[in-house]
């Protein structure tokens, strides 16, 4: 019971961000790269933000049943045009260069095994002057409870994270956020 509660508390969380979406996802019909699907959690923030500004989204995942769940939740979203979702692998992307407006990842570059990889995938495929918005886990010790998430690992991740996005991008805004740090940097 101890874990649920942790969890749900982990949940609420770290998808109270919102509002630095709304501060730099802005530009009309914009299409927006969300890496990865997940739970739907941050999906649903995203679609309410895309959907209000005339965009289209395209949210992936490398496990196919994250997908297909998230195919029966939003599949209203799916038949208006808004949300496309999408089997892929953040280190190899499949979508050619400078294709996405916004380049979202929230709370996935912890579980992904070649962080640097996926960044440059990320930055590739971002438009020049499009925004990436990062959201991920600051190293704290509760959430050594959940395997694969120990402070060194995390805070290797974020290392990683802040390094590429200085030498390669331009900060326009980063922070914490209760048990989260962001970061938002645009493409020259």
């Amino acid at each position: 019971m101890l874990i649920i509660r942790i969890a749900s508390n982990v949940l609420r969380l770290i998808s109270n961000i919102g509002d630095i979406y709304s501060r730099h996802i802005n530009k009309r019909n914009s299409k927006i790269l969300e890496v990865s699907t997940g739970f739907g959690i941050n999906t649903y923030t995203l679609l309410k933000i895309t959907d209000d500004l005339g965009g289209s989204l395209v949210s992936i995942d490398i496990d196919s049943r994250r997908v297909e769940k998230a195919k029966k939740i939003f599949k209203s979203y799916i038949e208006k045009g808004v949300l496309k979702l999408e089997l892929a692998d953040a280190r190899s992307l499949h979508y050619s260069d400078n294709s996405f407006d916004y380049v979202v990842s929230h709370t996935t570059l912890h579980h992904i095994n070649d962080v640097e990889r996926s960044l440059g995938e990320m930055t590739r495929v971002l438009k020049p002057l499009g925004k990436i918005i990062i959201v991920d886990l600051k190293p704290i010790t509760p959430l050594i409870l959940i395997p694969g998430h120990s402070p060194k690992h995390i805070a290797r991740t974020r290392e990683t994270t802040i390094k590429y996005i200085k030498n390669n991008l331009a900060t326009i805004e980063e922070g914490v956020r209760g048990i989260l740090y962001y970061i938002v940097a645009f493409k020259q």
